[in-house]
């Protein structure tokens, strides 16, 4: 008799397992079959084409009772083996039983459990014609199989899953049952490797294990090109090379790449994984492959220890919850260029929990948060992210546990924190990285600005951007010297009395954790271990650095629209950043164009020059009035960059710089060519 798979009724599970497998998304099911086979103890994992399936001389010899899907040669199928335990009299409980935690041991209460997503869940929903399930075991040798479908109601949204009643003659009887021996289904099983479900001779021993053939919603569809059909041929084995940090010592995880999104061209194609045969038995050139290559985890790939070109500079860093930081710079010269699988190479940003990767990204954006605008630098940067592990939801210490999809991770935010919610701290980890910055990503930024950098003239800056400046005025503090040991100030003015102050030196009194204070009160009385009051004075707002540099902007920017032409690059805590203008962007290449055209020959260099030295030094002081404003208002970094700061209201402001042309005209003064106007407006 067929067997539902249910939660509190047949159609209750249907709910459950497609509500579950939104919360998902399309690659979620190979993460979930190689955490199976890492849970069943395998040393090897198989995932590629079902190549019986694509033969066009290929068919299901019977089909289950009331089977409303025609299942159709020629379609490659998504299929996954491995050599794990296997699955032996539990097989039916596991793969057919109720939708709860009792078949991995695990209490609803485990917040770091493994539970909610699965191997159904995670692929039911896009194979209502089957999941074919096989599984070889020393006690059933000759293997067992199930064969999981959906089963439609009247309609659609009244379905149900089950494991369906399959039939067989067994001693002349007719047999029927949810579990079938899988050696009377050859039509699925005759493409599994030489190590699963076959007998060793010298050993006796069979190759125990697990395999999945998934035939999609219709029975027709091309599985291996994943749940909704759109899949590059490498997305399934980047997905899992980004997924995992490391393998466990002695695992092999191969995944078959045709390399070309041309299906038609695959049946002619050489297979590594089945004796450089092609399915159409043509004959072809060495280069026509359907290669089936080991998938790298994240770790060993960023360490370079299997690259030629040697093994990368590395670093860690501490993180405030207790959790670390882990950075590595590629060799340049190991920087992978093109697409398909070396995109799986390329470094990115992500968090590490228990082995696996999570909230990966690798734009110029993400990196930008992180102090780093060079692209020369990004490309070979790679930062991963492992944060304190939560005790539980309301961990004073705060920490990190993951969503019951598995797909994100949650933080507990410590009692230290003022925010709420559970987002993870980004900001917390960009700043961390930016205070401690390893000296060899310091030295390859420093490399890759050119000689000529500095854009900021102070002349400039005395005629052009002082007197706004002295506009934003902030109040600094400083102590009295006349204790022996450094304390935390405490302001006590009209204005303070909540900042932070980290600890800075072995010395301070306070031994680096955060205090009240900051010295922002106009009345500050911190000291230094002794009894006198601080001073408070005024100072201009700081400007900070600017210059000018193609390489800050990735490809994506330069096609983006509208176009980034200005970006803002956070410093240490208590630093100003760094502002990048673009060169390239249309508008500073038609201003340069303008004052070359009006100076002589022998003056173009000094026009260029001018163009970018006033262009740079305005753009700085606005960012600084804005950065002095912030402060102002106690504005947030976050509002900041959102309100007035981010990279399209920093490349706006470009526009606004026509005034400064009369600067430009100032320091070209005697240079200028007689005739055409020189006024600002024909340059824009």
């Amino acid at each position: 008799m067929a067997r539902a798979i249910s939660a509190d009724g047949a159609r209750a599970g249907a709910v459950l397992i497609e509500r579950s497998y939104r919360e998902g998304d399309d690659t979620q099911f190979l993460r979930e079959l190689v955490q199976n086979g890492l849970e069943a103890q395998a040393t090897k994992m198989q995932l590629g084409i079902h190549w019986p399936s694509a033969a066009a001389d290929w068919s299901v010899k019977e089909v289950p009772d009331h089977y409303p899907y025609t299942i159709r040669p020629k379609r490659y199928r998504m299929v996954y083996y491995d050599n794990g335990c296997g699955m032996g009299d539990e097989m039916v409980d596991y793969m057919a039983g109720l939708l709860d935690l009792s078949s991995k041991n695990q209490a609803a209460g485990d917040l770091h459990g493994n539970f909610a997503m699965g191997v159904r869940v995670s692929t039911l929903p896009w194979n209502k014609a089957g999941v074919i399930v096989a599984s070889w075991t020393a006690e059933f040798p000759e293997g067992k199989l199930m064969w999981l479908r959906y089963v439609p109601d009247r309609s659609e949204a009244l379905g149900y899953y089950e494991a369906a009643t399959l039939s067989w003659l067994e001693d002349g009887k007719q047999l029927r049952s949810e579990v079938a021996p899988a050696e009377l289904f050859d039509e699925f099983i005759s493409d599994r490797p030489d190590w699963l479900g076959y007998t060793d001779e010298q050993s006796g021993e069979v190759g125990t294990g697990t395999m999945l053939l998934f035939l999609g919603n219709t029975g027709q569809e091309h599985t291996f090109l994943g749940p909704e059909g759109n899949w590059m041929t490498h997305t399934g084995p980047n997905y899992l090379t980004h997924r995992y940090y490391a393998h466990p010592a002695g695992v092999e995880l191969r995944y078959e790449d045709p390399r070309t999104s041309d299906v038609e061209a695959w049946a002619s194609r050489r297979r590594d994984r089945l004796g450089r045969t092609t399915l159409d038995g043509s004959i072809a050139n060495s280069d026509s492959r359907v290669l089936n290559e080991p998938v790298r985890p994240t770790g060993i790939l960023m360490s370079g220890a299997i690259s030629q070109k040697g093994n990368s500079e590395a670093a860690t860093i501490t993180l405030p919850d207790g959790g670390r930081m882990f950075v590595n710079l590629i060799p340049a010269d190991a920087v992978q260029k093109g697409g398909g699988r070396r995109l799986a190479e390329r470094p990115g940003i992500s968090v590490l929990y228990r082995n696996e990767l999570y909230h990966r990204r690798d734009g110029a954006r993400d990196y930008q948060k992180f102090g780093i605008s060079s692209a020369s630098v990004y490309r070979r940067l790679s930062i991963i992210i492992e944060p304190r592990q939560a005790d539980d939801v309301n961990d004073p210490r705060g920490g990190v546990f993951p969503t019951s999809s598995r797909t994100s991770l949650n933080y507990v935010q410590p009692r230290t924190f003022a925010t709420q919610g559970r987002d993870l701290p980004w900001g917390l980890f960009e700043q961390s990285f930016i205070d401690n910055m390893p000296d060899f990503v310091v030295k390859a930024i420093e490399a890759s600005i050119p000689d000529d950098h500095t854009d900021v003239d102070q002349d400039v800056i005395d005629k052009v951007a002082q007197p706004f400046m002295e506009m934003f005025k902030r109040v600094i503090w400083s102590p009295k010297e006349n204790g022996a040991t450094p304390g935390t100030p405490k302001g006590e003015g009209s204005i303070g009395a909540h900042g932070m102050r980290r600890k800075r030196n072995a010395d301070d009194a306070v031994s680096g954790q955060p205090a009240p204070g900051g010295g922002r009160g106009l009345a500050a009385s911190g000291n230094k271990g002794g009894d006198d009051p601080g001073d408070s004075r005024k100072v201009p707002a700081a400007i900070p650095e600017c210059h000018f540099s193609p390489d800050a902007f990735s490809d994506e920017e330069v096609e983006q629209r509208p176009r980034i032409g200005v970006k803002y690059i956070p410093g240490r805590t208590g630093q100003l950043g760094t502002v990048v203008i673009d060169p390239r962007f249309p508008l500073i290449e038609d201003v340069t164009n303008y004052w070359v055209e009006h100076t002589a020959p022998p003056q173009h260099e000094d026009a260029r020059k001018a163009v970018r030295v006033v262009y740079s030094t305005a753009m700085a002081c606005r960012v600084g009035q804005m950065l002095a404003l912030a402060d102002q208002q106690g504005l947030t970094h976050e509002e900041l960059t959102r309100a007035f700061m981010s990279n399209e209201a920093l490349t706006g402001s470009l526009f606004g710089l026509a005034s400064e042309h009369a600067v430009i005209k100032t320091r070209l003064s005697g240079r200028l060519r007689r005739g055409p106007s020189t006024s600002a407006g024909s340059a824009t």
